[in-house]
């Protein structure tokens, strides 16, 4: 069997039309909590090719101050659960349902649980520890 049969190849850089970059442990380092210097030429070179470079993340667009002096195309944000250009303009947003977030803080709660709940421009979270403050150090 010819596992490479279906496979699609790029000839050249005109059959990409968009580029998609993680933030945490891809674009910005966790060591440093930067993005080196290749990446931000690597995305110049990719927008002066045409090709939309687009951020694909679990943080929200106010979360992403890190990014702040490179130029994209678009941003997918919460995972896709919200879309939207540069401009600020929505492509799409999907938000949990109202009883289904307090069904979730319920069952949180009556477990002992920590929990965050995200928003656009801020984080909720239930209670502040040690692992709070270590994972909110680590990507922040």
């Amino acid at each position: 069997m010819d596992i490479n049969k279906n496979k699609k190849t790029f000839e050249n850089a005109s059959d990409i039309k968009a580029v998609f970059f993680d933030v945490d442990g891809t674009l910005v380092s966790f060591n440093t909590n930067k993005v080196p210097a290749s990446a931000k030429q690597a995305i110049k070179t990719l927008r002066a090719k045409g090709i939309k470079v687009i951020v694909a993340t679990g943080r929200s667009i106010k979360a992403l101050e890190v990014l702040e002096d490179i130029s994209f195309d678009g941003f997918v944000c919460f995972n896709g659960g919200l879309c939207a250009t540069t401009d600020g303009d929505i492509l799409h947003k999907q938000v949990i349902h109202a009883d289904d977030i307090r069904a979730l803080v319920k069952h949180q709660q009556e477990k002992g649980l920590n929990f965050a709940l995200m928003y656009h421009d801020r984080v909720a979270v239930q209670s502040v520890n040690q692992d709070v403050i270590d994972l909110y150090k680590h990507v922040n």
